[in-house]
């Protein structure tokens, strides 16, 4: 900091030390003045309100001693009529139409008015429950909804009644009510100060207050112990108030204790206060600021410089190194701006070598990075401690993980379907040069095929070239494999084709003449224990007959004539029908869920039927005695095509036979169940058709085959 700044600071501060010294001392003798005049004030206040409310009840009292000694009233109780009523009505309304009572209730045996001499509103419901409790008059206040009513209550009972003494409680009598709404404009009329308010209340809630919404927490957690009780500056909504408290009577017939607070506002007070203050902070700042104009007068020849070369300085971090500085004169600051001019030029010079570098540097970077995420394969590069350094944009999108959440995690840590413990392996032994390189192909449930590469990663240290980590290549070699795989099974078929077509022919003949002879032998034979193997004989010639027509429908590569297929119809057909051939013993329930809007497909009805109860027998097989079949269909928009999927809960296939299900022959039954035919015919017909076979399973818990046969519109 400069030797000018610390001294212009240095009496700033001392004149701010004083003001501020000042200022408390000003601040607390006023504040202790104004202590003393709120407390006359604040007990002046309390006292006016709580002999203003008290002169209410003076008045409605001196009100009720009033009717109960009117003669004029007294004469129209004996008629105990609707006439003595309204006269009674009259009187009384008359008498207190400007007295500031609210309301006048008045009860028979019979009959009940209600006057109301004021705007607020009020029902006889209401005022139902208000019965005389006392045979003397006597003043009471209520809780009525969220207000309090001041009531002097009294039961006028006729001379006649009086003089006779068999005569029942209850009868020619009339109870009347004078009612005081204690609300808050009954609060308003008992101060003439606008800056004091008056609030009632209890125990534990605020009854009624000028301001109701800033009172109830504090009047809520309030515990007053003596008849009158003083409170100074107290808070309440960011606002300071003295309160005094006074003790009233209970209230019937909750039986609480009812309190009246008298609130002045300290806000002249406090205004006063800051005032003062105000005043002491602008002489303040005046001083303050003639201080520093003078000490920059004085200062000027000496600073200037200083500050030239300061503004030079801040220009040369922002870049501007061309901006020389010149001073008249020879001394020590102008040695000092000639030696800053030469800096300046050396780092212009040096600045122009870096910024050519960092530009070949950033376009190689670019370009690398460019390269990196443009490979169609996922490349994952790990340190030596096996973090992860970086990752390319395809890898990224194929696994859905975030490149910023996954640098620096480690590899056993990301949340990957091919990270295992396998490639963790693999990866370590790069690392530590246990290996040079290496290859394994990873399949995914859900048909995803993946190989992955392991590469050392080398850093240039001086002449040393070692290990500092792990390039993982992660290709998608799905459609290779599945193309792959198709190629052999359009092989496999292809042969067996030639191979089943010759075969089932030659099988054919002899196999008619031997099913007609032993028809006729049946026919002709007496002895039962030989007709009975005869006809086993024919029974099993039938199987090879089915076998033999399976074997020429699986060798036939013709497309029948293609027709406009309802597939929802023919999957409803097909499923009626499997329902009453599953076993006895077993309880299967088969679900459709068809899509309404499904288009027809271009492929032959029967042939659907045969690929649909194909795979329902493989589906009911699978399952041991109870499960669930589920048939969806739906269309596929991108690739215009109908997807049927058949689900069920059975045992499921093991992942080594999923490769070789379509393969003709092939089966998983035992017992000499099937023919191994049944998923190879499924994938002829529907591969006939240009459609797409997949097929899902996980042993335990079922297997999900899904058909897409191209779709034809209308």
């Amino acid at each position: 900091m400069k030797i000018f700044t610390k001294t212009l600071l240095f009496f700033v501060a001392l004149i701010l030390l004083e003001s501020i010294l000042t200022l408390l001392l000003i601040t607390k003798i006023v504040s202790r003045n104004n202590l003393s005049i709120a407390k006359v004030e604040l007990s002046n206040e309390s006292s006016l309100i709580y002999d203003s409310h008290n002169s209410w009840k003076r008045k409605i009292w001196k009100s009720i001693i009033d009717i109960k000694n009117d003669e004029e009233i007294k004469r129209y109780l004996t008629l105990q009529n609707y006439f003595a009523m309204n006269r009674i009505s009259y009187l009384l309304e008359s008498r207190f139409i400007r007295s500031g009572i609210d309301y006048i209730l008045i009860k028979t045996e019979n009959l009940v008015n209600l006057i109301s001499l004021t705007t607020n509103t009020i029902t006889e419901d209401e005022l139902s429950n208000l019965i005389i409790r006392k045979p003397h008059p006597y003043l009471e206040i209520r809780r009525l909804k969220n207000y309090f009513i001041m009531i002097g209550s009294l039961r006028v009972i006729p001379p006649s009644r009086l003089q006779r003494e068999s005569s029942p409680a209850n009868e020619g009598y009339f109870d009347i009510f004078l009612i005081k709404r204690m609300d808050n404009l009954y609060c308003k009329s008992l101060t003439l100060n606008r800056n004091s308010n008056v609030s009632f209340f209890t125990n534990n809630s605020l009854i009624l207050s000028h301001e109701t919404v800033n009172f109830i927490k504090f009047f809520s957690t309030l515990s007053i112990k003596e008849i009158y009780e003083p409170l100074y500056n107290v808070e309440i909504g960011k606002k300071y108030y003295n309160i005094a408290v006074q003790r009233l009577e209970n209230i019937y017939p909750e039986n609480q204790t009812l309190f009246i607070a008298t609130i002045v506002s300290n806000e002249p007070y406090l205004e006063r206060i800051a005032s003062i203050r105000k005043i002491t902070f602008s002489v303040t700042g005046s001083v303050a600021f003639l201080s520093i104009i003078i000490s920059l007068f004085f200062s000027k020849k000496i600073t200037d410089p200083i500050q030239l070369l300061l503004n030079a300085m801040h220009k040369l971090k922002i870049g501007e190194y061309r901006k020389s500085i010149k001073i008249n004169g020879k001394n020590e600051i102008s040695e000092l701006f000639n030696g800053f001019n030469e800096m300046a030029e050396k780092l212009m010079s040096d600045r122009v070598i870096m910024e050519n570098y960092i530009k070949e540097i950033m376009i190689l970077n670019d370009f690398n990075e460019k390269v990196f995420n443009s490979l169609h394969a996922g490349i994952l590069i790990l340190n030596n401690n096996l973090n992860v350094l970086k990752a390319n944009k395809y890898f990224c999108e194929t696994f859905g993980v975030d490149s910023n959440k996954i640098i620096d995690k480690p590899l056993s840590l990301l949340d990957v379907e091919i990270i295992d413990d396998e490639v963790y392996d693999h990866v370590k032994k790069i690392v530590e040069s246990q290996e040079s390189g290496f290859t394994i192909v990873k399949r995914l449930e859900y048909s995803k095929v993946f190989e992955i590469k392991f590469y050392p990663f080398t850093a240039l240290r001086s002449s040393d070239i070692h290990t500092s980590g792990c390039i993982v290549v992660v290709e998608d070699i799905s459609k290779k494999v599945e193309f792959e795989e198709k190629i052999l099974q359009a092989e496999k078929l292809s042969s067996l084709s030639i191979l089943t077509a010759g075969v089932a022919h030659e099988i054919n003949n002899p196999l008619s003449s031997i099913m007609s002879n032993v028809q006729n032998l049946i026919e002709d034979e007496k002895d039962q224990d030989r007709s009975v193997s005869l006809k086993w004989i024919e029974q099993e010639t039938r199987r090879i007959a089915n076998i033999v027509h399976e074997l020429l429908a699986f060798s036939s590569s013709k497309t029948d004539s293609l027709e406009l297929c309802d597939i929802n119809n023919v999957i409803e057909q097909v499923s009626s029908i499997v329902k009453y051939a599953v076993s006895k013993d077993k309880e299967i329930e088969i679900g459709l869920k068809l899509d309404p809007n499904l288009p027809k497909a271009a492929i032959n009805s029967d042939e659907i039927k045969q690929v649909i109860v194909n795979i329902l027998n493989n589906s009911i097989h699978a399952i041991s005695k109870s499960g669930m079949i589920q048939i969806i269909t739906r269309y596929v928009v991108e690739s215009e095509s109908i997807q049927i999927t058949i689900k069920d809960n059975g045992i499921g296939i093991e992942d080594k036979n999923i490769p070789r299900i379509f393969d003709p022959f092939f089966t998983t039954k035992k017992n000499g169940i099937g023919t191994g035919l049944g998923l190879s015919i499924v994938y002829g017909i529907i591969t006939k058709h240009g459609g797409k076979v997949s097929i899902k399973s996980k042993v335990g818990k079922g297997t999900t085959i899904s058909l897409e046969i191209p779709a034809v519109e209308d």
